[in-house]
């Protein structure tokens, strides 16, 4: 939902804050950017740390930075940098946030199952899902 939640809203958000395509687009690839730049700092911080203490970190910041995303334009936040400025920031953050997910749900999964089910994650939490 992170990656692709702006894009459901973005026509709305364009025309409440006065924002081009241009603009947005550059909203869209901050995500992309933070995600990108931090791949490698988060595996290595998700090989050391503990994956249910950084999920849940994790967690918090990225309700914390969605919660934010809903303040952008109002008078007492957001308005004084500008709308662009602050969604660029909240979305590059989002971006850091997100990157160690994989990581640290390869690491979960190494942890708690034996080597030769480690393919099979994926499949049993596709089953239950269901």
């Amino acid at each position: 939902m992170c990656r692709v939640d702006r894009a459901v809203v973005a026509p709305r958000l364009m025309a409440e804050l006065n924002l081009s395509q241009l603009e947005m687009g550059k909203v869209f690839s901050a995500f992309l950017l933070g995600y990108t730049l931090f791949q490698v700092p988060s595996g290595w911080l998700a090989g050391r740390a503990s994956t249910r203490r950084l999920f849940g970190a994790l967690a918090l910041g990225w309700a914390a930075i969605t919660g934010a995303h809903g303040l952008v334009g109002k008078a007492w936040f957001g308005l004084s940098i500008g709308a662009l400025p602050a969604l660029l920031g909240l979305r590059l953050v989002l971006g850091i946030l997100a990157s160690p997910t994989y990581p640290a749900a390869g690491r979960a999964i190494s942890l708690t199952l034996p080597a030769e089910r480690h393919g099979w994650a994926g499949v049993r939490l596709s089953a239950w899902l269901r």
